[in-house]
């Protein structure tokens, strides 16, 4: 971190830190639709810090369970949209989105 404890760099160090706790630590994930073919689509709300891939693929992985189906996610991997698909059979996919 390269920030300082000056006029502007005091603002930069507080949203480090208020972001690395409590609920700020937990990523937005939300529901955007059910697609045609039944799959369920998601969005994370990208703050600026990237989904840790081994925990999302191990979400995804339990979410199809749970919807029964395929399940999107659609986020933002060095600094490319990507959407990470998770198949009925537990395949794991990541392409770029849309």
């Amino acid at each position: 971190m390269e920030e300082v404890s000056d006029e502007e760099g005091w603002r930069k160090i507080r949203d480090i830190i208020a972001n690395s706790v409590g609920m700020g630590s937990i990523p937005i994930i939300k529901v955007i639709e059910i697609l045609k073919d039944g799959s369920l689509l998601l969005e994370h709300e990208y703050d600026g810090r990237e989904l840790e891939l081994t925990y999302a693929y191990e979400t995804l992985k339990y979410l199809s369970t749970l919807w029964g189906g395929k399940v999107e996610l659609r986020t933002i991997i060095n600094k490319d949209k990507k959407a990470i698909t998770c198949t009925e059979d537990k395949k794991i996919n990541m392409e770029s989105a849309k």
